[in-house]
């Protein structure tokens, strides 16, 4: 009787540890992933998507940039994109779904129409704002002010501003403007240039330095006169006044326009 149970036990062993020593072709794998449901990208909410698996051996796990794995086979939040879904079952086969998360975010178009100038050191700017896309109406936040759904600012200073705008979906935005100073290259750059810098013995032709009587070689070294003169080591005879420095800077800060 002893001999009959060990031959049994040796048997059971032998078919078992056969099975376990058996290897898996994952290329002749059924293991098979398909998307069931899936949802857009919105303002408020991410993408979602939701699998379906079938094949190979349970259980399985899932992963959408192949680094972690999770049980569940629902991802959220996902941002509008092209995807790529790795299935792994428990036999450690892979199988690739691609997908795609598209969006319904809007895309919002900003137009900013400059009415009048700040001045070099002033806050005199106005300026009128016009945006399509979205859902109206759009409400407002221009330099961190309180929001508002006003349309036209005034009193701007000159430079970069920052507006924020939220249509009624929730869905927002944020741009930048500038607001120029103003300063005419004609009617201001050009006397202080001309008396101070393209003079005999300075920035003129035949000194084998750049000639300043040409508004191309003095926009091309707009950002230089603005630093020389601000150190006040130009002009290199003489001197402006701190006004001149400013309306220079000004003008540079606007992009050295031929105005």
């Amino acid at each position: 009787m002893k001999k009959v149970v060990w031959s049994l036990v040796v048997l059971v062993l032998a078919i078992s540890c056969g099975e376990e020593d058996k290897a898996v072709d994952c290329n002749l794998s059924d293991l098979s992933t398909a998307v069931v449901s899936q949802s857009a990208e919105t303002c408020k909410t991410g993408g979602q998507v939701e699998f379906s698996t079938s094949g190979g051996d349970t259980p399985y796990e899932y992963s959408v940039n192949g680094i972690s794995f999770q049980k569940e086979a629902v991802f959220k939040n996902l941002s509008a994109g092209d995807y790529v879904l790795l299935t792994r079952d428990d036999n450690n086969c892979l199988v690739e779904t691609a997908f795609a998360i598209a969006s319904e975010i809007p895309e919002f178009t900003v137009v900013v129409e400059e009415i009048q100038a700040a001045g070099c050191d002033g806050n005199t700017g106005e300026a009128t704002v016009n945006v399509t896309g979205g859902s109206g109406p759009y409400t407002y936040i221009l330099d961190g002010s309180p929001m508002n759904d006003q349309i036209t600012y005034t009193n701007l200073e000159k430079g970069t501003h920052t507006l924020s705008i939220t249509d009624i979906e929730g869905c927002d935005n944020d741009d930048t403007f500038y607001i120029p100073s103003g300063i005419s290259f004609k009617d201001e750059i050009q006397p202080i240039i001309t008396n101070n810098c393209a003079i005999e013995g300075c920035h003129v032709a035949g000194n084998a330095i750049v000639p300043f009587t040409e508004f191309e070689n003095i926009q091309s070294y707009a950002q230089l006169i603005k630093t020389n003169t601000q150190n006040k080591t130009m002009p290199k005879d003489g001197s402006i006044t701190d006004e001149e420095i400013q309306m220079l800077a000004c003008w540079v800060d606007d992009g050295a326009l031929n105005n």
